[in-house]
């Protein structure tokens, strides 16, 4: 049916050449820019079943560089119908022509007489060369008159269109008939007497054209904001100049009202410097564009979906795909621990949920090894000899404001280190070896394990040099973590209450409260958004208890509240790790006088504890390592002082609306005590602080520490002392 448009050509093999038409080839329009699927009911069979076309332009590039302006088409593009410029070769004539068809003209050839055709655009002006200097010069307008005058006398082939030109008004427009040259002045005049806008200063008649009256008097317009308009001249413009005071005005999104703005400022200009925060067209997510005028929310949704996944439940992490649900065909790429028969390996592995596999990797079991069959050996040898299982000590320590001030500046890497000398510490090994790393880093491992009671020192030479530490008889681990530790010297003095001081234990209590802290970047709309799908249908109620940490309460606790609160907090962890919207959640409990009690606690040192040291490890006796307290109290709460007289409980709204009413004031951070000790009332915020010092200090914290430019230029003071 079709033949091959090629220029002739070898053919090596003995087949056909598959056909251009065919619909395996051909599937999009002639144009290319709209698919044959959504043109056509069924697909194409054969190579002779017609291609549609579609609506659109067909826009595809001429060999004169333009592109074809003409509807989506069959075949070659049609001629290009684009208007391009001929000038002379003088310049002094300009014509267009359709840029599909080329320019013929006839003209005389002055020495032969011949009528030819010619391509190139001549006009009808003649160049004169100057007798012995061989330099064209051009003709002069008197020059043309006279030439004109001279060719026609009778004035025949004389334009009768009037020039319709702008005239030196800048207004009205020559009516002359149409002429060479420069048009004449503009000889309109007004006869009526012009007053300045102040009346000071009058222009007798005849007045030219488009006159501007220039008066030296002061301005007396009264101005639209009502604030007095700063001396200037009188002027015609309709607009003053801009008022320069500054007042109070409603920002673009219209949440606050800002100060300290210019009153001539446009409001669409004016910023708050908030996060928009309002829902964008997929319901699940929110703009992040700071504050701007309504309706200029983000177009391009480019945020983490988020949203449950069908079987496994796991938060969707793909860019958000509205109005289409989350795709279930895919393996889910969360990573979930996975364990061996008897529990001793525990592996991570993806979850795999989908279509195919529901269940993906969930209740997957790895296959015991040998060190399974050793450590039940061992653990059976232990119960015949009744050797107890060896408990991790915990001790109070306090942190150099440099340590703090490199974790602030290095977290990441330092949560890391953080917790692998924590592992460490729980495990049965005797040393453990870091990579390779630089001086500044090996420096805060030195000092970090110092805290650890672990002994370090630094191996090998530069640029190879690294550091091992080993386990000692008081190795324990420390509390409280550095990231606590940094969290304390940012919160107010007021909020940074001693442990030590706490003596009494909380009776079993129930948690009925979510504890969030290190929220930051969120409003209590956005923060709703993110906790409303893993509260498992429960309404709660946002209290901002500091700055940065936010009390989840729920108003009609269920029944079974237990089992959603453990169940939301699981899941909220999960979506903290995948996008870290805040540090931490933990269930707490909420008393109904308006006190807090958060489990999970270690013991730490009270006021009566050894000095601790310039680098935050202690220089008492064995008593600095404290095993923990066997009891089955997991709670503590604040409590009142000693000598302060007994009071009865207040109802939660008004304990907490007595701190909440004042200003921006927030309830301070609840601080919890060891099991075991006894409960405290927490202190308002107007009383007087306590002696007793805080469990954890909040110095100011100075910058971080230098970085050496080449590591062998700088000693090692840690590794000094090992060699001695």
């Amino acid at each position: 049916m079709h033949r091959c448009e090629e220029t002739c050509h070898p053919h090596t093999s003995t087949n056909p050449p598959h056909c251009p038409f065919s619909p395996d080839v051909v599937t999009t329009c002639p144009c290319g820019q709209t698919s044959l699927s959504t043109l056509l009911a069924s697909p194409r069979s054969s190579c002779t079943d017609r291609i549609p076309t579609c609506t659109k332009n067909c826009s595809k590039t001429i060999d004169c560089g333009h592109t074809c302006r003409q509807t989506c088409h069959d075949g070659p593009c049609p001629p290009c119908r684009e208007t391009v410029p001929l000038i002379c070769r003088c310049g002094s004539t300009k014509t267009t022509r359709l840029c599909g068809e080329p320019y013929l003209a006839t003209r005389v050839d002055p020495d032969s007489g011949e009528v030819a055709e010619t391509d190139e655009f001549l006009c009808a002006r003649e160049a004169l060369i100057a007798k012995g200097k061989g330099k064209k010069r051009a003709v002069t307008l008197q020059e043309s008159f006279a030439e004109q005058e001279a060719q026609d006398p009778l004035g025949l082939h004389l334009c009768d269109r009037v020039c319709g030109r702008k005239l030196n008004c800048g207004i009205h427009n020559c009516e002359l008939k149409d002429h060479r040259g420069a048009c004449p002045p503009c000889l309109r005049a007004d006869f009526d007497e012009l007053v300045c806008n102040c009346g000071s200063t009058v222009v007798l008649p005849p007045i030219p054209c488009n006159f501007v009256i220039d008066c030296r008097h002061p301005c007396i317009r009264p101005s639209d904001c009502g604030h007095p308009r700063l001396p200037h001249a009188c002027h015609e413009d309709p607009m003053c100049p801009p008022c320069p005071y500054l007042t109070v005005k409603r920002c673009a999104c219209g949440k606050r009202e800002v100060p300290n703005v210019r009153c001539s400022t446009d409001e669409k200009k004016v910023s708050c410097g908030m996060v928009c925060g309002k829902l964008l067209r997929c319901g699940g997510h929110r703009c992040r564009k700071s504050c701007h005028p309504p309706g200029e929310c983000e177009a391009v949704d480019d945020q983490v979906c988020l949203k449950s996944r069908k079987h496994c439940g796991h938060p969707c992490p793909l860019p958000c795909h509205f109005p289409s649900a989350c795709p279930a065909d895919t393996p889910c790429p969360k990573l979930i621990p996975v364990h061996c028969a008897c529990g001793h390996i525990t592996q991570n592995a993806r979850c795999g949920a989908c279509d195919d596999k529901p269940e993906g990797n969930e209740g997957r079991l790895l296959k015991c090894t040998d060190a399974c069959a050793i450590a039940k050996r061992n653990a059976q040898l232990a119960d015949a000899l009744g050797v107890e299982k060896r408990e991790v000590k915990t001790k109070e320590v306090e942190y150099s404001p440099e340590l703090l001030s490199f974790f602030a500046a290095n977290q990441a890497w330092a949560q890391q280190v953080e917790t692998q000398l924590v592992d460490f510490v729980k495990s049965d090994k005797p040393s453990l070896h870091f990579p390779v790393m630089k001086r500044p880093q090996r420096v805060f491992i030195h000092e970090l394990t110092d805290h650890y009671d672990l002994r370090s020192e630094s191996l090998d030479e530069e640029p190879r040099r690294s550091v091992v530490a080993h386990r000692t008889s008081t190795t324990g681990i420390p509390s409280p973590t550095l990231a606590e530790a940094l969290a304390a010297t940012k919160k107010p003095a007021s909020a940074t209450l001693s442990l030590g001081s706490l003596r009494k234990a909380l009776p079993e209590i129930r948690e009925n409260a979510i504890y969030l802290e290190g929220v930051l970047g969120y409003d209590e709309e956005m923060l709703s958004d993110i906790l409303r799908p893993h509260m498992r249908g429960l309404n709660f109620t946002l209290t901002w208890v500091t700055d940065e940490d936010v009390l989840v309460s729920f108003d009609s606790p269920p029944v079974d509240l237990d089992t959603k609160l453990a169940s939301g907090v699981s899941a909220l962890r999960t979506v903290i790790a995948d996008t870290g919207f805040c540090v931490s959640a933990e269930a707490v409990h909420v008393s109904d006088d308006g006190r807090m009690a958060r489990g999970s606690w270690t013991p730490v040192l009270g006021s009566s504890s050894a000095p601790m040291s310039a680098k935050g490890s202690s220089t008492g006796s064995a008593n600095a390592w404290r095993m923990p307290l066997k009891t089955g109290n997991s709670f503590a709460s604040l409590s009142a002082p000693a000598n302060s007289p007994p009071h009865a409980p207040q109802p939660v709204a008004n304990a907490w609306g007595s701190v909440i009413g004042n200003g921006h004031a927030k309830p301070p951070r609840a601080v919890v005590a060891p099991r075991g000790e006894e409960e405290r009332a927490l202190p308002s915020l107007s009383a007087p602080t306590s002696s007793a010092p805080s469990r954890i200090p909040t110095p100011s914290l100075p910058p971080p520490p230098p970085v050496a430019k080449k590591d062998e230029d700088v000693p090692d003071e840690w590794d000094a002392d090992m060699e001695e």
